[in-house]
């Protein structure tokens, strides 16, 4: 099964599946092996047993054209040496998945030419799926009131909205802040069977009456971030510039020619349930 047209076919993956083979650097590269999910799932491999560098990647054919393009790469396990390669994904979609094994280049170097491996794989399906975003740090980057002697009026009263899914949620006003550690954690349910999550943070300057917008985008005129989460690949977007995978830290300024810019540091996760 050298080829991605002709992958050896598992059926349909419900629990565990172990599975041997062998991939050697001159004669047989590569092993694909076809799979597929009923209902959403989480999936989880490792790769062990290797006396050789072999790496494995997760695949769909997203526009099922037949080819392997690089926008179907799902995630992948790139150590080197023998190390155990690992992939853990939160959610799938129902549908049909590839999985390539391949012997690295390091045959070339007068590594091992071959390998056997073990694939110890599983998908369940879910049940419940949230999204949880971290405001970990929120700082002005200039002044966003007058000043007032003997005072700290000028300093900045931050408050937020964050919207998951359609569904917003606020927290409280931080006073006379320029900087603002943990500025609030948001967890909100998901459809299981929603693949892209579309969220917004806004950040505001209390006043009163008229509410400044803190510029927390860097795109000129754009003062809230729009994102979007692929909850199959785990990348954030905004506006489709890529800017992270799920669980880093994220820093997002206002951009030049903005007024009231400020800079936030967050984190998007996706958790499932089975």
């Amino acid at each position: 099964n050298n080829s991605f047209n002709q992958a050896m076919d598992l059926g349909t993956l419900n629990g565990g599946r172990i599975l041997q083979g062998a991939v050697n650097i001159n004669t047989d590269k590569y092993d694909f092996y076809r799979f597929k999910v009923d209902a959403p799932s989480k999936f989880g491999l490792s790769m062990l047993g290797m006396t050789g560098n072999a790496n494995v990647i997760l695949i769909r054919d997203f526009n099922s054209n037949g080819l392997l393009d690089p926008e179907d790469g799902i995630a992948g396990s790139f150590k080197e040496g023998t190390a155990i390669e690992a992939i853990n994904v939160d959610r799938l979609d129902a549908g049909s998945y590839i999985l390539e094994v391949y012997k690295s280049s390091e045959a070339f170097s007068g590594g091992p030419v071959s390998t056997s491996y073990e694939l110890s794989m599983f998908a369940s399906p879910i049940s419940r799926a949230q999204v949880t975003i971290n405001l970990d740090e929120l700082i002005a980057l200039e002044k966003f009131d007058a000043s007032v002697p003997f005072t700290n009026w000028d300093r900045a009263d931050f408050y937020s909205t964050v919207t998951i899914a359609g569904r917003s949620q606020g927290v409280g006003i931080f006073t006379d802040q320029n900087i603002v550690k943990n500025f609030g954690t948001f967890t909100q349910n998901v459809d299981i069977n929603q693949r892209y999550i579309d969220i917004s943070i806004q950040v505001k300057d209390e006043d009163g009456v008229f509410d400044d917008w803190a510029d927390i985008n860097p795109v000129y005129g754009r003062d809230s971030l729009i994102l979007r989460y692929d909850t199959m690949t785990g990348r954030l977007t905004r506006e489709g510039t890529f800017l992270g995978f799920d669980g880093q830290s994220i820093t997002q300024e206002g951009g030049t020619g903005d007024s009231n810019n400020a800079r936030l540091s967050f984190r998007v996760q996706y958790d499932s349930f089975l």
